[in-house]
């Protein structure tokens, strides 16, 4: 149901008791009625260096399996440790020009 809306994701990397990395990516998204849902998409594992490129890599797949697109994808929530700031992966055009707009709109 997702993937008919436009949604933003939230990302929190924590370790557990036992040294071991993990991901957890939360799915936010609203309706035409503008119904709001969240849920948790996937909790993952993370093996080895905990990169942007390993989290990236443990949210395509997510997305992927989720059938959701990044055509809709309106933002992403982090809890700000560098390597859930795959910035450098990620490319996030489509949103900046939908907030230009929207904010040139508003003035």
């Amino acid at each position: 149901k997702v993937s008919q809306y436009f949604y933003n994701i939230t990302i929190d990397e924590s370790t557990d008791i036992t040294d071991t990395p993990q991901l957890a990516i939360f799915v936010r998204s609203i309706d035409s009625s503008f119904k709001i849902t969240e849920e948790l998409l996937v909790l993952c594992l993370l093996k080895g260096n905990c990169t942007g490129a390993a989290v990236f890599k443990e949210i395509d797949t997510a997305l992927e399996k989720a059938g959701v697109t990044y055509n809709r994808l309106m933002g992403i929530a982090t809890d700000g440790a560098p390597e859930s700031l795959c910035s450098k992966i990620i490319k996030f055009d489509h949103v900046l020009d939908n907030l230009v707009k929207a904010v040139n709109k508003a003035s």
